[in-house]
């Protein structure tokens, strides 16, 4: 079955599009969100604890010495944090985002506060990535209101789907109260928690008028 790639959404005034320096922001906030939640935090300290425990238990059945079996994991657990840090995370974002660009486009919308990527997917439009630079403060409210209340109008005038998620509850009421038409539709589990599903369908009437950009705009970066 074919499916039909839509038009990507319209540049918006105000905020930055998709560039190099951007991708590059995007790896940075990436290396920032390794230890985001409570749940990855506590993860991450029960592996970490469950290596040593084992290092020690192994070299005890050995009846060798346990700090030093202990010291080896240590290191082998500091030198794996290193390698994720500065390797992984960003090889991981720069792989993430070429395949979101394989659907046809990929657009972004930058400022001072926050981040977001909008691509198709499924015949729709997939947001992710919306990351305030400072979590907690609330920054990145009026940066993703107008985002979100521009995406709507674009979807409506396109009649397109938008779906995105979020592992945070909380984000859920807020994600709908900035996006008008967007609903809970399903919960996921998975490794670190539930995942919450999130949709919005085209209306027959706009939201709210799109904004107004010159012809030639930048939207996206050549691929």
């Amino acid at each position: 079955m074919t499916v039909t790639v839509p038009p990507p959404p319209a540049p918006l005034a105000g905020t930055e599009p998709l560039t190099g320096a951007n991708r590059r922001r995007m790896v940075a906030v990436a290396r920032s969100r390794l230890l985001e939640s409570t749940s990855i935090k506590v993860f991450w300290s029960v592996l970490a604890a469950a290596v040593v425990a084992g290092a020690i238990g192994f070299a005890l059945l050995l009846h060798a010495d346990p700090a030093a079996f202990a010291g080896v994991a240590i290191a082998g657990m500091v030198g794996y944090a290193i390698f994720l840090w500065w390797v992984l995370s960003p090889l991981a974002v720069r792989l993430k985002m070429r395949a979101m660009g394989r659907g046809g486009w990929l657009v972004g919308y930058f400022d001072q506060t926050a981040t977001q990527l909008v691509h198709p997917r499924r015949g729709g439009w997939e947001l992710s990535d919306h990351h305030a630079v400072v979590q907690g403060v609330g920054i990145a409210a009026p940066f993703r209101r107008r985002v979100f209340t521009h995406l709507a109008a674009e979807a409506d005038r396109h009649q397109v789907a938008i779906t995105m998620d979020t592992r945070v509850l909380k984000l859920v009421a807020i994600y709908q109260a900035d996006m008008p038409g967007l609903r809970l539709v399903g919960i996921k589990r998975t490794l670190f928690g539930k995942l919450y599903l999130l949709r919005r369908d085209p209306t027959a009437c706009p939201v709210g008028p799109a904004a107004e950009e010159p012809a030639d705009a930048e939207l996206t970066e050549p691929h």
